[in-house]
């Protein structure tokens, strides 16, 4: 989105004001000079905070022909400046407010409703007297997440700190050059070793933080922490502090990064130092499901946050424990924050945490193969597809399927559980080929080992019938078929023809082939930008010297745009492809709280504060 700025003089005392500014050096309102120099954008940091608003500053850099006083020159709030926002080399429509400062222009990226993670780009473009220049500036948002046990130590105590670290397009990362620096009240600064977990293994389910250190701190006071990529200049700061005493020290135990579909604790140790009657209240996104353990009570504030109280009573000396379960929606990459802990009594507020915890939610999508087909000579009207394994609840299955019949087609397609099943692709007829792409959404119950998917034909193919069960989660919960294609030929290579362009930049596209063979066999060649299925291609025989291969890959999408897939084969074959994609889930967002402004001075939607990664 472009943004033009220009200086308006709306009164007599404006003018007199700027006349002076005119007489001023370095205020004229001019195009930068020829020769003058390139614009130059910087920002103070290249990775920030989900509730952080990254922020440029702009100038000219003299050549080295120039004289210093080119280096200093102001660009001009009177000069038209643009300025684009990219996200994955995309532009997309983010707000960025410019304000004229003392040295330059200061550019701040203003975002009004959730960010999708990724990798961004700030671009600005100065009209001069040698015509546009422009300069462009990568950044990061949020996907690296770091968390203390505490938010307030004692003078002496161990800080236990875990990290996360999400790559751009939000998928965990195990062997990140992490290192980390603590500086204390007194200026001295510490590196303690950061330890990978050794047991992460990208995006799946953990109960150990992918990585961990810890530090001894010292006197009371704020302790900062910067975390690091390698030797790079893409860091994270955040803080913890140190108290003399504390009315009640709080020690939390969960999760930095997350599996979506996994249900997680969150646990709290507390050693009370005085008495307290009242209620302890921890904050979480109105998206999240929540399990209170210890009495608590789950209550809903607004459209935007959720809550889970506990009443107690607690004695000074008192140790005592709370905890709750909580699942995020099926929406990823994204960020979160959770608390502070807060307790209160009569309504007014004793305690509250110094700092919120942190969760970077890893991106899914293909979960797994949940079943697979290969018959030989098949017969009948009906075809079942074989569970395997237990589906996760909300995520969606996508049958592909292929047989060798120039006649039949499909009828209907039913699971025993009652789901509704659409065919989002096909049935395509050729070349002695059938295949069609198919999904449920699992609308009515969830799909378990041992469930049958029934396929049902108006003849029956007698002939080889191949196909694949694969399980994905984050698509949208309705309306989740976009678009989609088919071809066919007899040739040394199959595409699966051109999509219309997608409606979104998320998307998934499912690819399958159905391919004639002899008895010899065929072998395929994936198409690399794509990503094989578990089960990939498999071959069955149909007896009258026509095997026949199913082929089937899938593919992240991350900008919009037309679609398409092509394989290559050893020989000519009659063959055909086919693709459809699949919309992906979008985060919802409420309207915003007291809190949040009075923080942040900006929006950002808290069911689901999301982030961005480094840039090359």
């Amino acid at each position: 989105m472009k943004k033009t700025l220009r200086l308006t003089l709306t009164s007599l005392g404006i003018i007199v004001a700027a006349l002076a500014l005119v007489l001023t050096p370095g205020w004229l309102p001019q195009k930068p000079a020829v020769g003058q120099g390139q614009p130059v954008l910087t920002t103070p940091k290249r990775i920030y905070l989900p509730d952080e608003k990254p922020h440029f500053t702009l100038k000219f850099q003299a050549s080295p022909t120039q004289s210093s006083s080119f280096a200093t020159q102001k660009v001009l709030a009177a000069e038209p400046v643009q300025t684009e926002v990219l996200y994955n080399g995309q532009p997309i429509d983010m707000p960025v407010v410019v304000t004229e400062t003392s040295s330059g222009l200061d550019l701040t990226i203003n975002p009004k409703e959730p960010i999708k993670p990724g990798k961004y780009t700030l671009k600005a473009t100065v009209n001069t007297d040698e015509g546009p220049r422009t300069t462009s500036q990568n950044f990061a948002w949020g996907v690296l997440a770091v968390n203390t046990d505490k938010a307030t130590y004692l003078p002496g105590e161990t800080a236990l700190i875990q990290m996360a670290v999400l790559s751009s397009d939000g998928h965990t990362i195990c062997n990140a050059p992490l290192s980390l620096t603590v500086t204390a009240p007194n200026g001295q600064e510490t590196t303690p070793a950061v330890q990978a977990s050794g047991i992460c293994q990208g995006d799946t389910y953990v109960q150990k933080p992918d990585y961990t250190t810890s530090y001894q701190v010292g006197e009371p006071g704020r302790y900062k922490m910067l975390l690091r990529l390698a030797d790079s200049d893409y860091t994270l700061s955040d803080y913890f502090e140190v108290a003399p005493t504390v009315a009640f020290d709080i020690t939390r135990t969960g999760p930095t990064r997350i599996y979506p579909p996994v249900d997680y604790a969150m646990t709290f140790q507390i050693h009370a130092n005085q008495d307290f009657i009242g209620t302890v209240t921890e904050t979480l996104p109105t998206s999240f499901q929540i399990t209170p353990g210890d009495g608590g009570q789950v209550i809903t504030e607004g459209e935007v946050k959720k809550q889970v109280k506990w009443q107690v009573d607690w004695a000074a000396g008192g140790d005592y424990e709370l905890s709750y379960h909580f699942k995020t929606p099926l929406v990823s990459p994204a960020f979160y924050f959770i608390g502070p802990l807060t307790l209160s009594s009569d309504e007014q507020q004793i305690f509250q945490e110094s700092r919120r915890w942190q969760i970077a939610v890893d991106a899914i999508v293909y979960v797994g193969e949940r079943g697979t087909l290969n018959v030989n000579n098949g017969s009948g009207l009906t075809q079942a597809v074989t569970m395997a394994s237990n589906a996760t609840a909300g995520n969606t299955i996508i049958l592909v399927f292929a047989t060798r019949d120039t006649v039949a087609t499909v009828d209907s397609i039913a699971d025993g559980r009652s789901n509704t099943w659409t065919i989002d692709k096909g049935p395509l007829n050729t070349y002695n080929n059938l295949v069609f792409i198919a999904s449920t959404r699992q609308d009515t119950a969830t799909l378990q080992t041992n469930d049958t998917i029934t396929v049902t034909f108006n003849t029956a193919p007698n002939q080889a019938r191949l196909a694949v069960l694969e399980e994905f989660s984050g698509l949208a919960t309705s309306n989740y078929a976009d678009v989609t294609a088919s071809a066919n030929a007899s040739s040394t290579t199959q595409t699966t023809g051109t999509t219309a362009t997608t409606a979104q930049n998320d998307e998934l596209a499912v690819t399958a082939f159905n391919i004639s063979a002899d008895p010899s066999g065929v072998t395929a060649t994936h198409d690399s930008s794509y990503t094989d299925f578990t089960t990939w291609t498999q071959q069955a025989l149909t007896g009258d010297g026509q095997d026949k291969r199913l082929a089937t890959q899938y593919k992240i999408l991350t900008a919009t745009g037309t679609q398409s897939s092509t394989i290559t084969l050893d020989a000519t074959h009659g063959a055909q492809g086919m693709i459809a994609t699949y919309k992906m889930a979008a985060a919802g967002c409420g309207s915003p709280t007291t809190d949040d402004l009075m923080r942040h001075g900006n929006y950002f939607c808290s069911g689901a504060e999301q982030s961005f990664f480094w840039a090359s």
